[in-house]
């Protein structure tokens, strides 16, 4: 049984934001890390973020929409949609793109956790819901924005649901809050979005991180970067 359980998403490329995150909750071997996907793309160092989260055995990177582009781009040769999939292609020799596509296709979607007797519904786009597996990957992967209106009021019983993909500075815009990048919560705590903008570092972003346990959340700020 691990220390302490932690949940990122959404890193997108930001490895010194997050080796300095490391630092501040103090990971070690005794723990254990969900990153909620999306750990590529945008920032400026994707291809160390990827092997970092490749060799790390308390670590588990479940799928996100941007790990399923550089996929269906990488298998059919098309062209970049960000600078990282030219960075992959250009630092990474054969072998290690390979392994990095065999990862991604072993990518878990959603993990199902308890930590202190409470459930936690892991993914990267959306809370649970009945019609969740009913859809294609591709839509539950990139889901209409639609989705997310009630969920400020949404209730989910026996089970907290987290993911990342919607920064949470869109998430309070959408309902009306006053504009923040830290973690979101809806009305009775079921849901929680934990994207709080690492992708979007000239808009506010950083990098969120919430420890399971407890509930305790911690944040690291971001040096303006370059955007892919």
């Amino acid at each position: 049984m691990a220390r302490y359980t932690y949940v990122m998403s959404d890193i997108h490329g930001q490895f010194d934001a997050l080796m300095k995150m490391m630092d501040v909750i103090g990971f070690d071997d005794q723990d254990e890390l969900y990153l909620l996907g999306d750990i590529i793309d945008r920032g400026p160092k994707s291809v160390e973020c990827l092997r970092w989260a490749m060799e790390q055995d308390n670590v588990l990177t479940l799928m996100g929409n941007h790990e399923l582009m550089w996929y269906d781009s990488y298998i059919h040769n098309g062209p970049p949609l960000y600078y990282s999939y030219t960075q992959i292609r250009e630092e990474m020799c054969e072998s290690e793109q390979k392994a990095v596509m065999k990862w991604i296709e072993d990518m878990e979607e959603c993990k199902l956790i308890t930590v202190n007797g409470q459930k936690f519904f892991l993914n990267h786009t959306q809370a649970y819901s009945a019609e969740y597996f009913k859809e294609e990957l591709t839509d539950r992967m990139f889901p209409e924005y639609s989705k997310f209106d009630d969920y400020y009021n949404r209730s989910i019983k026996g089970v907290v649901c987290i993911h990342g993909h919607i920064p949470t500075m869109q998430m309070r815009s959408w309902n009306g809050q006053a504009k923040s990048s830290s973690i979101w919560k809806n009305k009775d705590r079921s849901i929680i979005d934990i994207d709080c903008g690492a992708g979007y570092p000239k808009e506010s972003g950083k990098l969120g991180c919430l420890r399971l346990n407890d509930m305790t959340e911690y944040y690291v700020a971001l040096m303006f970067g370059s955007e892919d």
